[in-house]
Protein backbone atom coordinates (compact mmCIF):
# COMPACT_ATOMS: atom_id res chain seq x y z
CA UNK A 1 0.00 0.00 0.00
CA UNK A 2 1.37 3.43 -0.72
CA UNK A 3 0.67 5.92 1.01
CA UNK A 4 -0.25 9.54 -0.76
CA UNK A 5 2.00 11.80 -2.12
CA UNK A 6 1.65 15.66 -1.70
CA UNK A 7 -1.87 15.78 -1.87
CA UNK A 8 -1.93 13.35 1.47
CA UNK A 9 1.25 14.98 3.13
CA UNK A 10 2.07 13.47 6.46
CA UNK A 11 4.22 15.25 9.52
CA UNK A 12 6.97 12.04 10.58
CA UNK A 13 5.04 11.28 13.28
CA UNK A 14 1.73 10.27 11.82
CA UNK A 15 4.00 8.78 8.73
CA UNK A 16 6.06 6.89 11.21
CA UNK A 17 2.91 5.28 12.74
CA UNK A 18 1.38 4.69 9.31
CA UNK A 19 4.37 2.53 8.42
CA UNK A 20 4.39 0.40 11.95
CA UNK A 21 0.90 -0.10 11.52
CA UNK A 22 1.32 -1.75 7.85
CA UNK A 23 4.46 -3.63 8.90
CA UNK A 24 2.56 -5.11 12.17
CA UNK A 25 -0.11 -5.68 10.43
CA UNK A 26 1.61 -8.47 7.89
CA UNK A 27 2.85 -10.34 10.83
CA UNK A 28 -0.39 -12.63 10.81
CA UNK A 29 -0.40 -13.41 6.60
CA UNK A 30 3.45 -13.64 7.61
CA UNK A 31 2.54 -16.56 10.04
CA UNK A 32 0.52 -18.41 7.35
CA UNK A 33 3.18 -18.31 4.79
CA UNK A 34 1.98 -16.20 2.22
CA UNK A 35 4.52 -14.59 -0.06
CA UNK A 36 2.14 -11.17 -0.45
CA UNK A 37 2.73 -10.49 3.06
CA UNK A 38 6.31 -11.10 3.27
CA UNK A 39 6.85 -8.86 0.10
CA UNK A 40 4.44 -6.37 1.59
CA UNK A 41 6.46 -6.39 5.41
CA UNK A 42 9.89 -5.50 3.68
CA UNK A 43 8.59 -2.67 1.97
CA UNK A 44 6.77 -1.34 5.10
CA UNK A 45 10.58 -2.16 7.04
CA UNK A 46 12.16 -0.04 3.90
CA UNK A 47 10.06 2.62 4.44
CA UNK A 48 10.42 2.74 8.57
CA UNK A 49 14.29 2.11 8.35
CA UNK A 50 14.57 5.41 5.72
CA UNK A 51 11.96 7.37 8.39
CA UNK A 52 14.00 6.44 11.60
CA UNK A 53 17.41 8.10 11.62
CA UNK A 54 14.96 11.54 11.04
CA UNK A 55 13.53 11.50 14.57
CA UNK A 56 14.60 13.84 17.13
CA UNK A 57 14.84 10.75 20.14
CA UNK A 58 17.51 8.75 18.72
CA UNK A 59 18.63 6.83 21.76
CA UNK A 60 14.85 6.03 22.81
CA UNK A 61 14.41 4.76 18.71
CA UNK A 62 17.94 2.93 18.46
CA UNK A 63 15.47 -0.68 19.52
CA UNK A 64 13.28 -0.01 17.53
CA UNK A 65 16.09 0.24 14.36
CA UNK A 66 17.71 -2.69 15.40
CA UNK A 67 14.16 -4.61 15.11
CA UNK A 68 13.66 -3.73 11.89
CA UNK A 69 16.84 -4.06 10.46
CA UNK A 70 16.98 -7.91 11.65
CA UNK A 71 13.83 -8.51 10.78
CA UNK A 72 14.22 -7.35 7.36
CA UNK A 73 17.21 -9.46 6.84
CA UNK A 74 14.45 -13.04 8.49
CA UNK A 75 12.33 -11.55 6.02
CA UNK A 76 14.62 -11.23 2.68
CA UNK A 77 15.57 -14.91 2.84
CA UNK A 78 12.40 -16.14 2.67
CA UNK A 79 11.59 -13.40 0.05
CA UNK A 80 14.17 -14.92 -2.22
CA UNK A 81 12.99 -18.39 -1.90
CA UNK A 82 9.67 -17.06 -2.73
CA UNK A 83 10.58 -15.64 -5.81
CA UNK A 84 13.16 -18.36 -7.22
CA UNK A 85 10.02 -20.27 -7.11
CA UNK A 86 7.75 -18.06 -8.65
CA UNK A 87 10.43 -17.71 -11.37
CA UNK A 88 10.33 -21.69 -11.99
CA UNK A 89 6.68 -21.92 -12.10
CA UNK A 90 6.78 -19.55 -15.07
CA UNK A 91 9.56 -21.75 -16.45
CA UNK A 92 7.64 -24.69 -16.69
CA UNK A 93 5.47 -23.42 -19.09
CA UNK A 94 7.53 -21.39 -20.86
CA UNK A 95 10.52 -24.23 -21.46
CA UNK A 96 8.76 -27.20 -21.84
CA UNK A 97 12.40 -29.05 -22.76
CA UNK A 98 13.68 -28.24 -18.98
CA UNK A 99 10.39 -30.08 -17.35
CA UNK A 100 12.33 -32.41 -15.14
CA UNK A 101 15.02 -29.48 -14.25
CA UNK A 102 12.36 -27.38 -13.53
CA UNK A 103 10.48 -29.79 -10.97
CA UNK A 104 13.10 -30.98 -9.40
CA UNK A 105 14.33 -27.68 -8.74
CA UNK A 106 10.91 -26.38 -7.61
CA UNK A 107 11.01 -29.16 -5.03
CA UNK A 108 14.36 -28.47 -3.19
CA UNK A 109 13.52 -24.81 -3.02
CA UNK A 110 10.35 -25.52 -1.17
CA UNK A 111 12.04 -28.25 1.08
CA UNK A 112 13.93 -24.88 2.12
CA UNK A 113 10.97 -22.69 1.57
CA UNK A 114 9.57 -24.23 4.59
CA UNK A 115 12.36 -24.55 6.56
CA UNK A 116 13.19 -20.38 6.43
CA UNK A 117 9.55 -19.95 6.76
CA UNK A 118 9.83 -22.44 10.43
CA UNK A 119 12.69 -20.05 10.90
CA UNK A 120 11.87 -16.53 10.18
CA UNK A 121 8.06 -17.01 12.47
CA UNK A 122 10.37 -18.04 15.37
CA UNK A 123 12.81 -15.31 14.65
CA UNK A 124 9.87 -12.75 14.79
CA UNK A 125 8.37 -13.51 17.91
CA UNK A 126 11.76 -13.46 19.57
CA UNK A 127 12.14 -9.88 18.14
CA UNK A 128 9.14 -8.97 19.90
CA UNK A 129 7.92 -6.38 17.48
CA UNK A 130 5.15 -5.36 19.33
CA UNK A 131 7.04 -3.12 21.02
CA UNK A 132 7.55 -0.75 18.06
CA UNK A 133 4.69 0.35 19.23
CA UNK A 134 6.36 2.17 21.78
CA UNK A 135 7.86 4.49 19.07
CA UNK A 136 4.20 5.58 17.94
CA UNK A 137 4.25 8.56 21.09
CA UNK A 138 4.23 11.64 19.24
CA UNK A 139 6.33 13.43 22.04
CA UNK A 140 9.86 11.90 20.87
CA UNK A 141 8.92 12.86 16.86
CA UNK A 142 10.38 16.25 15.24
CA UNK A 143 7.68 17.55 13.12
CA UNK A 144 7.49 20.09 10.66
CA UNK A 145 5.38 22.94 9.87
CA UNK A 146 6.83 23.84 6.23
CA UNK A 147 6.43 21.38 3.93
CA UNK A 148 8.56 21.70 0.61
CA UNK A 149 10.86 23.21 1.59
CA UNK A 150 14.66 21.36 2.86
CA UNK A 151 15.46 23.50 6.59
CA UNK A 152 13.35 21.63 9.80
CA UNK A 153 16.05 19.13 11.34
CA UNK A 154 14.69 16.41 9.82
CA UNK A 155 14.70 18.12 6.37
CA UNK A 156 18.55 18.60 6.45
CA UNK A 157 19.25 15.03 7.77
CA UNK A 158 16.88 13.99 4.76
CA UNK A 159 18.23 16.34 2.14
CA UNK A 160 21.83 14.72 2.90
CA UNK A 161 20.67 11.32 2.39
CA UNK A 162 19.08 12.34 -0.86
CA UNK A 163 22.30 13.99 -2.26
CA UNK A 164 24.54 11.28 -1.06
CA UNK A 165 22.59 8.43 -2.05
CA UNK A 166 22.26 9.93 -5.97
CA UNK A 167 25.93 10.39 -6.36
CA UNK A 168 26.22 6.83 -4.87
CA UNK A 169 23.71 5.86 -7.92
CA UNK A 170 25.71 8.03 -10.37
CA UNK A 171 29.37 6.28 -9.58
CA UNK A 172 27.46 2.91 -8.90
CA UNK A 173 26.25 3.43 -13.28
CA UNK A 174 29.24 4.62 -14.08
CA UNK A 175 31.32 1.39 -12.69
CA UNK A 176 28.85 -0.89 -13.96
CA UNK A 177 29.73 -0.01 -17.80
CA UNK A 178 27.10 -0.96 -20.42
CA UNK A 179 28.89 -4.91 -20.30
CA UNK A 180 27.12 -7.03 -17.76
CA UNK A 181 28.52 -7.83 -14.58
CA UNK A 182 26.21 -9.48 -12.38
CA UNK A 183 27.68 -7.84 -9.24
CA UNK A 184 28.65 -4.15 -10.85
CA UNK A 185 24.83 -4.42 -11.51
CA UNK A 186 23.72 -5.49 -8.54
CA UNK A 187 24.83 -2.31 -6.87
CA UNK A 188 22.96 -0.44 -9.04
CA UNK A 189 19.85 -2.03 -8.16
CA UNK A 190 21.04 -1.10 -4.51
CA UNK A 191 21.42 2.10 -4.95
CA UNK A 192 18.48 2.78 -6.60
CA UNK A 193 16.72 0.85 -3.81
CA UNK A 194 18.14 3.27 -1.28
CA UNK A 195 17.58 6.50 -3.10
CA UNK A 196 13.83 5.74 -3.77
CA UNK A 197 13.30 5.03 -0.35
CA UNK A 198 14.70 8.20 0.51
CA UNK A 199 12.82 10.85 -2.22
CA UNK A 200 9.93 8.43 -1.05
CA UNK A 201 9.81 9.43 2.30
CA UNK A 202 10.71 12.54 1.12
CA UNK A 203 7.49 13.04 -1.06
CA UNK A 204 5.29 11.62 1.46
CA UNK A 205 6.68 14.11 3.99
CA UNK A 206 5.80 16.81 1.52
CA UNK A 207 9.41 17.92 1.04
CA UNK A 208 9.51 16.94 -2.56
CA UNK A 209 7.62 16.89 -5.80
CA UNK A 210 8.71 14.91 -8.32
CA UNK A 211 6.13 11.69 -8.73
CA UNK A 212 7.16 11.04 -12.13
CA UNK A 213 10.73 10.34 -10.86
CA UNK A 214 9.94 8.70 -8.08
CA UNK A 215 7.56 6.27 -10.38
CA UNK A 216 10.59 5.85 -12.69
CA UNK A 217 13.06 4.68 -10.56
CA UNK A 218 10.07 2.10 -8.72
CA UNK A 219 10.06 0.92 -12.51
CA UNK A 220 13.60 0.77 -12.74
CA UNK A 221 14.32 -0.76 -9.25
CA UNK A 222 11.53 -3.25 -10.30
CA UNK A 223 13.82 -4.18 -13.58
CA UNK A 224 16.66 -4.92 -11.77
CA UNK A 225 15.36 -6.64 -8.76
CA UNK A 226 14.25 -9.38 -11.60
CA UNK A 227 17.66 -9.69 -13.10
CA UNK A 228 18.92 -10.23 -10.10
CA UNK A 229 16.46 -13.06 -9.09
CA UNK A 230 16.94 -14.61 -12.70
CA UNK A 231 20.20 -14.44 -11.99
CA UNK A 232 20.90 -15.90 -8.93
CA UNK A 233 18.68 -18.73 -10.00
CA UNK A 234 20.95 -19.42 -12.71
CA UNK A 235 24.22 -19.18 -10.51
CA UNK A 236 22.35 -21.95 -7.94
CA UNK A 237 19.76 -23.77 -10.35
CA UNK A 238 22.39 -27.11 -11.13
CA UNK A 239 22.80 -27.63 -7.20
CA UNK A 240 19.31 -27.18 -6.95
CA UNK A 241 18.40 -30.26 -9.30
CA UNK A 242 18.78 -34.13 -8.86
CA UNK A 243 21.91 -35.75 -10.80
CA UNK A 244 19.18 -38.29 -12.05
CA UNK A 245 17.83 -35.51 -14.35
CA UNK A 246 19.19 -35.30 -18.25
CA UNK A 247 21.78 -32.90 -18.57
CA UNK A 248 20.28 -31.12 -21.50
CA UNK A 249 17.45 -29.92 -19.46
CA UNK A 250 19.13 -28.29 -17.25
CA UNK A 251 21.07 -26.69 -20.03
CA UNK A 252 17.57 -25.63 -21.05
CA UNK A 253 16.54 -24.02 -18.20
CA UNK A 254 19.99 -22.19 -17.90
CA UNK A 255 19.85 -21.28 -21.17
CA UNK A 256 16.23 -19.85 -20.66
CA UNK A 257 17.74 -17.92 -17.80
CA UNK A 258 20.21 -16.33 -19.82
CA UNK A 259 17.99 -15.13 -22.48
CA UNK A 260 15.88 -12.94 -19.62
CA UNK A 261 19.13 -12.00 -17.80
CA UNK A 262 19.96 -10.52 -21.56
CA UNK A 263 16.91 -9.15 -22.12
CA UNK A 264 16.68 -7.43 -18.84
CA UNK A 265 20.09 -6.02 -18.80
CA UNK A 266 19.22 -4.73 -22.54
CA UNK A 267 16.10 -3.00 -20.70
CA UNK A 268 18.17 -1.51 -18.39
CA UNK A 269 20.26 -0.18 -21.08
CA UNK A 270 18.01 1.69 -22.61
CA UNK A 271 16.81 3.31 -19.30
CA UNK A 272 20.42 4.09 -18.17
CA UNK A 273 20.50 7.39 -19.30
CA UNK A 274 17.11 8.15 -17.56
CA UNK A 275 18.37 6.83 -14.66
CA UNK A 276 21.31 9.22 -14.47
CA UNK A 277 19.01 12.45 -15.00
CA UNK A 278 17.09 11.06 -11.95
CA UNK A 279 20.13 10.93 -10.10
CA UNK A 280 21.12 14.70 -11.14
CA UNK A 281 17.68 16.08 -10.09
CA UNK A 282 17.74 14.11 -7.11
CA UNK A 283 21.10 15.48 -6.11
CA UNK A 284 20.52 18.65 -7.45
CA UNK A 285 16.96 19.22 -5.48
CA UNK A 286 18.95 18.19 -2.40
CA UNK A 287 21.82 20.88 -2.70
CA UNK A 288 24.21 18.06 -3.51
CA UNK A 289 26.46 19.13 -6.44
CA UNK A 290 27.25 15.84 -8.52
CA UNK A 291 29.10 15.77 -11.73
CA UNK A 292 26.19 16.17 -14.29
CA UNK A 293 26.79 14.70 -18.01
CA UNK A 294 23.28 15.55 -19.00
CA UNK A 295 23.19 19.30 -18.17
CA UNK A 296 20.62 20.07 -21.14
CA UNK A 297 18.30 17.52 -20.39
CA UNK A 298 18.28 18.62 -16.63
CA UNK A 299 17.28 21.60 -17.72
CA UNK A 300 14.66 20.21 -20.05
CA UNK A 301 13.11 18.62 -17.26
CA UNK A 302 13.32 20.94 -14.79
Amino acid sequence: MHVGLLSRRKDIGTLLATHIAEFLAELPSIRDGRAEGVHNARVASRRLRELLPLVRDRERLSQAESLIAQATRQLGTVRDLDVMIGLLDRKAAMVPAAALAVASARRTLTGRLIHEQRALIKALEQLELERLDASRQPHIIARSTSPFRWHAPWERTLRERVGRRAEQLHDAIAHATGVYFPNRLHSVRIAVKKLRYAVEAAAHLGAWSRPRLLKDLRQIQAGLGDLHDAEILRQRVSDLIDVNVPAQETTALIAALGADISALHESYLRRRDRLHLIAEVCGRDAGHAAASRHTRALRAAS
